[in-house]
């Protein structure tokens, strides 16, 4: 899961620093328009992605843990 969640947010830091780039040429209403409807939500997306998988991870982890002296009984 973690090669998931970095793969995530290495496109995400990809997609953030286009966005940045775009933005030096697109500087019209359309342009802020564009960002408050889709490129605020795919941010916040995107930290809702990062944190579940976290969670999902240390959860992952954790279970492992706990049933790791359960083996073989």
């Amino acid at each position: 899961m973690s090669q998931a969640r970095e793969r995530l947010l290495l496109a995400s830091k990809r997609l953030e620093a286009d966005w940045q780039q775009l933005k030096e040429l697109w500087r019209d209403q359309a342009c802020v328009e564009f960002e408050r409807i889709y490129i605020a939500s795919i941010r916040s997306e995107v930290q809702s992605c990062l944190l579940a998988m976290e969670m999902a991870q240390q959860a992952i982890e954790a279970a492992r843990v706990d049933t790791a002296g359960r083996t073989g009984q």
